[in-house]
């Protein structure tokens, strides 16, 4: 979620330049691993990543108690998320994301 950018300037691959520097400032401080983050396989994202010389690894998701309300499906959540102030998405948002990923 680090690397998201707005979506009109998806087609000036913003994305792709701060992997690349993340990537490059990774290998400056001889990092033996660089993790490109969680994907769903068969997304333009994975896709993206599967370019790269990567190991992929599963990530299992373990819940025991079912979640009355899926947040991944509250599409209007995003429209206003995409609203927020940055300083509102700074402090929610971490607590947030931990509910989801």
């Amino acid at each position: 979620i680090w690397f998201s950018t707005l979506r009109e300037y998806n087609k000036l691959y913003t994305s792709y330049l701060l992997h690349w520097e993340m990537i490059r400032h990774a290998s400056e401080l001889n990092a033996k691993v660089y993790s490109m983050g969680r994907s769903s396989i068969g997304s333009g994202v994975h896709h993206y990543k599967s370019q790269w010389p990567v190991i992929e690894k599963k990530i299992y998701f373990n819940n025991t108690n079912p979640s009355a309300v899926n947040l991944r499906d509250q599409k209007w959540m995003s429209e206003v998320w995409k609203r927020l102030p940055g300083f509102v998405v700074d402090a929610i948002g971490p607590n947030i994301a931990k509910k989801i990923y």
